[in-house]
């Protein structure tokens, strides 16, 4: 545990005394960590001025934090971040909160300007509820955990989250965004959700899964709060909704996310391959349907059956695009392609339903699936991931065309 400005007594015995009250005989509380990271650059580029300059970004976050937390947290703030003792959390949704008010304080300050902007890492923990009490006081915030061994992390990945903007044919607007989750080891795309070579569904997308329905949450709150109505999607692996316990996990989020923000909320199921029992399907579109979700389904580009995908109160359905192949075409043939979106295009529409494309996918490419009657496409190299969302924003077809 890291040593912080030492508290007063009285500050000290009311933390204390609230710890537990919070705690109701529990042995153990988790903890979600959020701290500062990278605080001596910022130092440097503000030099004298710094003192006063950390002041603000401490009560700045301080009040972000404060607005989002629950009624029954308690929140303590000290010199490296904050700490927020979670009154009822625990487990993968204290994992999930975590990475929704990191991402939401990254993204806030971001958006504030400043060079650089102040960035946290947050990390969730179960600690001994006489631990806790016993530090109050000698510490204001709990320290990270040690950096695990490489045996440790060999299944795991920090997830760095990022919004995928979608293009709408019609509007030529990019209409709304997608939470996406890259590997912060790397920087890269986390492979699985769009049939990547060599990629398999792992233990680790379920708390993914979990933390982009909470990211997506914070999005539609600051989104709407600056009163901007869009969509925010979040991603679900097919195999963590077919699989019971983590299905439960799923839903469970789910039902704790705010209903009124449903009508803007969009739940898509990836990584449904070939062959994917289509009584599945239909039982996954209607539990998610059933708590009036919008629903979308993306298969591979060669998906032999997309009639059977349309599923009812399906909101949309799409093909996804091999990560290399598509733009030069030795992989993939251009009217092999089309032919396929096409037919997909067509068997959606007849179902009275929307289809998209995403995926490696040029402007050229674009522009021929415009000119099939696709209704939206989400492209990296076109609309490249953001920070954070937006509303509505105009984009033009004529810059498709454009060099």
């Amino acid at each position: 545990m890291a040593v912080g400005e030492p508290a007063s007594r009285a500050a000290v015995d009311d933390l204390r005394a609230r710890l537990r009250v919070l705690a109701k005989g529990r042995e153990t509380l988790d903890v979600a960590q959020l701290h500062f990271v990278s605080l001596g650059e910022i130092q440097q580029a503000y030099g004298a001025r710094w003192p006063e300059h950390k002041s603000r970004i401490q009560d700045a976050a301080e009040s972000f934090l404060r607005k989002r937390v629950g009624a029954s947290d308690m929140l303590v703030r000290g010199e490296g971040g904050f700490l927020l003792v979670l009154g009822v959390a625990a487990g993968p949704e204290a994992h999930a909160i975590t990475a929704q008010l990191t991402h939401g304080l990254n993204a806030f300050f971001t958006g504030q300007g400043g060079t650089p902007p102040p960035r946290f890492t947050g990390t969730a923990q179960s600690f001994a509820t006489r631990d806790l009490e016993g530090s109050f006081g000698a510490i204001d915030v709990v320290a990270p955990a040690p950096e695990p061994a490489a045996s440790e992390r060999s299944g795991s990945i920090e997830p760095d989250w990022k919004f995928e903007p979608v293009w709408d044919v019609k509007r030529e607007a990019l209409s709304h965004w997608f939470v996406t989750a890259f590997n912060r080891a790397n920087g890269v795309r986390i492979p699985g959700y769009q049939f990547e070579n060599g990629a398999a569904y792992s233990s680790h997308f379920v708390k993914i899964d979990e933390a982009g329905l909470w990211v997506a949450e914070q999005a539609l709150q600051d989104l709407l709060t600056a009163g901007k109505q869009t969509l925010i999607g979040s991603v679900v692996h097919a195999q963590s909704l077919t699989n019971v316990a983590t299905r439960a996990r799923i839903l469970a989020t789910i039902d704790r996310l705010n209903p009124e923000f449903h009508r803007y909320r969009i739940v898509k199921i990836a990584g449904v391959t070939q062959g994917f029992p289509r009584l599945y399907l239909k039982e996954l579109v209607g539990v998610l349907r059933s708590r009036q979700l919008h629903v979308v389904m993306t298969a591979f580009w060669d998906e032999p059956d997309i009639a059977t995908m349309m599923q009812p109160g399906l909101t949309a359905v799409g093909l996804v695009t091999p990560a290399s192949g598509v733009m030069s075409g030795p992989v993939i043939a251009i009217p092999a392609l089309m032919a396929r979106i096409n037919e997909a295009t067509k068997i959606a529409h007849d179902a009275r339903a929307r289809f998209f494309v995403e995926g490696a996918v040029t402007k050229y490419l674009a522009l021929k699936f415009a000119s099939a009657g696709v209704d939206n496409i989400a492209s990296e190299h076109i609309w490249p991931t953001r920070a954070t969302a937006d509303g509505m924003l105009r984009w033009p077809a004529n810059r498709l065309a454009a060099a």
